[in-house]
């Protein structure tokens, strides 16, 4: 699952209970990297590991303990 910056400020903003005005640019910087993927295959090959919290509530608990 492909996860933009623009999915996890609006994840946040959801769960914040006032209006913010969010300003994306379209300007980009030279060299900036576009994206970043992780692929926990290996993990989950040699490990045995896999993810017990999805996107969403992950960024609630993370978003609930800074709160």
């Amino acid at each position: 699952m492909y996860i933009s910056i623009v999915l996890v400020v609006d994840t946040i903003v959801s769960f914040i209970d006032k209006e913010i005005l969010i300003e994306y640019l379209d300007k980009r910087r030279k060299n900036e990297v576009l994206a970043v993927v992780g692929d926990f295959s290996k993990a989950k090959k040699k490990l045995g590991w896999i993810a017990k919290t999805n996107f969403r509530h992950g960024i609630r608990v993370t978003f609930e303990w800074y709160s």
